[in-house]
């Protein structure tokens, strides 16, 4: 269903239809960027994994409303033990909704959501 592509130092997800699209104009980019890379590592997009949120099954972190409010707002979050021995980027979910990105460290789950799409308050 997907394709992707490197462009410098990200990685894009695009749609079979747009990746296979031949237009002879200069394009920018195609799709979402998914990951960006950076010298000592790399970081998922919440715009690229939103993507394939409903695919995700493993290193997901469901939230209950309460701590789902904080994580959106940027909190740093104490998860459940179940999630406790989660280490690296993860997806947060609330209600089988997706919200973000996190990265899980010794049980805590700090928010790597962009600040321009964190809610205030």
């Amino acid at each position: 269903k997907f394709y992707f592509y490197i462009k410098k130092h990200s990685i894009f997800i695009v749609s079979k239809e747009a990746g296979l699209c031949d237009i002879k104009t200069h394009i920018e980019r195609r799709g979402i960027r998914f990951i960006r890379i950076y010298r000592k590592g790399w970081k998922p997009t919440t715009a690229g994994f939103s993507v394939i949120s409903p695919y995700i099954k493993k290193n997901k972190v469901l939230l209950e409303q309460d701590k789902a409010d904080a994580f959106i707002k940027g909190k740093d979050i104490m998860v459940e033990e179940e999630y406790s021995r989660l280490e690296g980027f993860v997806a947060v979910f609330t209600d089988n909704i997706y919200l973000g990105i996190g990265s899980m460290n010794k049980g805590k789950l700090r928010s790597r959501v962009a600040l321009s799409r964190r809610i205030n308050g």
